[in-house]
């Protein structure tokens, strides 16, 4: 249901959007992608999730796949320290839960900016 929320909010801003369940799906997707010379031009991952790999199980196979992946971490565990300091786990920046489309909007921009 909350990646569902996101998703619709990233679609009412104007993005294509592409969800997969799990860092599994993610890999193999991305990889197929890259494979097409065609590439995601930002990951959102939540850093838990119910069964599969979340944010921090994926991030170092996706880096390997591709080094230059934007990839952004959400959460609403603001103490987790993924969140406290995304760059230091590869991530680029955080998305937070709850999520607030214009918060959203601007922390997306500034990701796809950077």
């Amino acid at each position: 249901m909350i990646r569902d929320v996101a998703s619709e909010m990233l679609r009412f801003l104007g993005y294509e959007v592409v969800e997969v369940e799990k860092g599994e799906v993610l890999l193999d997707l991305y990889a197929k992608a890259l494979a097409q010379e065609s590439r995601f031009d930002l990951v959102i991952m939540d850093l838990t999730i119910p069964i599969g790999l979340g944010a921090m199980d994926t991030i170092e196979p996706l880096r390997k796949i591709d080094p230059t992946v934007r990839a952004m971490v959400s959460s609403g565990w603001t103490e987790e320290p993924a969140i406290k300091d995304p760059q230091k786990f590869g991530f680029i920046g955080v998305v937070p839960k709850p999520y607030d489309i214009e918060d959203m909007e601007t922390r997306i921009f500034r990701a796809l900016e950077s």
